[in-house]
């Protein structure tokens, strides 16, 4: 099993657990990039670098998972080197409304579910794109945002500059405290705090499975009051 197939089966079995994800380093590390489950017995899957320091990671899990809470930890490596790793502790009703069924958004959406999110898609042309939605996740032609319940513990992700003009007035609206716009930082144009564009952590990610990566980190840190 992978970690997301791990983290769905402890979420689907009531087994407390938590991922740390390594969201930045500096000086000499093992590692650039890094994803790790602990399980509530310590037991861990994955890793962010091994060694004493993926120890304390662990160790910082166990802790995070009695409180309940997640956060942002700065681990030694060796004489040298410091890895950033950010804990999270799932937390039951989080969900994500992600606005378009590209490559990026398709991984979002696979991180986030792997950490106990609920997902649902929006896109009215999502068939003929030939877009099969996963099993476990919603797929919506159209947003009626007063049925999709958009709360505290919700993220708005818009992949898409359409959907962005048509529906952001209208999400910013409600209590969401996330929302991200995906565009690059010379196409950035929308001036809100509310508002993360471009979006995700600056973790020097690259391919869409680590653009997943930091964007997650960023939700996760927002939803548990940590950025």
């Amino acid at each position: 099993m992978d970690l997301f197939e791990i983290a769905a089966e402890c979420s689907k079995h009531n087994r407390s657990f938590s991922i740390a994800t390594i969201v930045g380093t500096s000086g000499r590390t093992p590692r650039k990039d890094g994803r790790m489950v602990v399980l509530s017995d310590g037991s861990s899957f994955g890793t962010v670098g091994g060694g004493n320091a993926e120890r304390e990671v662990i160790d910082l899990c166990l802790q995070a998972m009695k409180e309940g809470r997640g956060r942002l930890v700065h681990v030694k490596v060796r004489e040298c080197g410091m890895v950033d790793v950010f804990i999270d502790v799932p937390v039951r009703g989080r969900k994500a409304v992600i606005f378009g069924t590209g490559h990026i958004a398709k991984s979002v959406a696979q991180t986030l579910f792997g950490i106990g999110f609920e997902i649902t898609f929006i896109d009215d042309n999502a068939e003929a794109r030939g877009f099969a939605c996963p099993e476990n996740m919603a797929l919506s032609k159209s947003a009626d945002l007063d049925s999709l319940g958009i709360d505290t513990k919700t993220a708005v992700i818009f992949s898409n500059p359409e959907d962005r003009d048509t529906y952001i007035d209208a999400v910013l609206s409600t209590e969401c405290p996330y929302i991200g716009v995906l565009s690059s930082k010379s196409r950035a144009t929308i001036d809100n705090p509310r508002i993360h564009q471009p979006i995700g952590m600056d973790i020097g990610a690259e391919t869409p499975e680590e653009i997943a990566i930091s964007i997650a980190a960023q939700i996760l840190g927002v939803l548990n009051g940590k950025l």
